[in-house]
């Protein structure tokens, strides 16, 4: 007997589970091999958070126009996807955090990021959930964050470079200082806040000092957009807390610290080493997911998993406009093999950045020897 209430729940997810598992909104299916793509990429909504009224209205336009465009004949793909949910999810734990008593401030970063991630496993998977019990067009066998996605791959692309290779030649000093900074800042651009496109455009202009129409051919675009797209760089350069003046290697005071932070970084001695830490210094370890903020953490790191570095050596260089060290780790061979490139910076008289890039494929570019007795 056929029941006098429809039940949604029952049926449309039976029907929307077969469509799925035959591969119905799939892009490049082998019929549509030479049909014209088309393709919408969803605004992302928050990994831990569910749809609202102004993502019904949203999914509703995209999905008829997917709709349309396949029955037109094109291979379409309405491309899903989530952000970072970070001011939202950090709302959500911190009022869980204060549900218990618990201070957002009692925790340090790393595990507030582990409160956060737990969150994120609890409650994840509601989106996209609600998309197909929407019947949403989407193409869920390419569902990404596309904001993890585009951060892994700016840092992926990451590499200390020689001084030497994109200093100018000159003896004059304000030049030097100059082409220093330059340097220094299109490794912070790179390193945290500028799209792959803008990166390039910044180094090769500002760095290798490219014409814009040489820029232009590399890139396989014009010279307008390359124009644009330095600008859009400096801009955002503008805005962030850049100003500092770059530190040179060759003044007696920097000197004095990089010697004392050789010194205890040797003798590993971490009480020594994190005195000489700013309070709100950053560690990172290109291309690794790895970020540490304060000398505090950056401490319980040495201590812990960090505490692999006992016994090293550091040779001195210069990259990215600021000091270097060539890292020498024991071989158990009685020698020392290569382990990391070590990119300092500084500012007054304490330490507030160290870039760790892991692995022995950088040290012939900078002349270090492939291994110390």
């Amino acid at each position: 007997m056929i029941e006098k209430t429809y039940q949604p729940g029952e049926v449309e997810g039976r029907i929307y589970k077969a469509w799925e598992d035959a591969g119905a909104f799939r892009a490049g299916r082998p019929e549509r091999a030479k049909a014209a793509p088309y393709c919408i990429v969803i605004p992302p909504p928050n990994v831990t958070g569910t749809l609202h009224m102004g993502h019904a209205f949203q999914h509703t336009l995209m999905d008829a126009l997917t709709r349309y465009q396949r029955m037109r004949g094109r291979d379409t793909l309405w491309q899903p996807g989530t952000d970072h949910a970070g001011i939202a999810t950090q709302m959500v734990v911190e009022r869980q955090l204060n549900a218990q008593g618990i201070k957002r401030t009692d925790l340090t970063r790393a595990d507030f990021l582990e409160r956060v991630w737990r969150w994120k496993e609890q409650s994840g998977g509601i989106i996209s959930a609600q998309m197909r019990r929407l019947d949403a067009f989407h193409g869920f066998e390419r569902f990404t964050n596309p904001v993890a996605d585009a951060l892994a791959e700016r840092l992926a692309g990451l590499a200390p470079m020689p001084d030497a290779r994109v200093l100018p030649e000159t003896s004059d000093p304000a030049e030097l200082a100059a082409s220093k900074e330059t340097v220094r800042l299109a490794f912070v651009a790179a390193l945290q806040c500028l799209p792959a496109r803008q990166r390039a455009v910044l180094i090769l202009r500002e760095v290798l000092r490219w014409q814009a129409a040489e820029v232009a051919e590399l890139l396989e675009t014009s010279v307008a957009s390359v124009n644009s797209a330095l600008q859009r760089a400096r801009a955002t350069m503008s805005a962030r807390d850049a100003d500092a003046p770059v530190t040179d290697v060759a003044t007696g005071d920097q000197r004095e610290l990089l010697a004392r932070y050789v010194d205890a970084f040797e003798r590993y001695d971490i009480a020594s080493l994190v005195s000489l830490l700013h309070e709100e210094a950053v560690m990172t370890m290109p291309p690794f997911d790895f970020w540490l903020r304060g000398s505090a953490e950056m401490a319980r790191f040495f201590v812990g998993p960090g505490s692999e570095c006992r016994d090293s050596r550091l040779l001195a260089t210069s990259a990215n406009g600021c000091p270097a060290f060539g890292q020498y780790h024991p071989d158990g061979q009685g020698g020392r093999a290569p382990w990391a490139l070590q990119v300092i910076e500084i500012s007054g008289d304490k330490i507030t950045g160290h870039h760790n890039f892991i692995g022995p494929q950088m040290f012939e570019a900078f002349g270090f020897p492939a291994r110390l007795d």
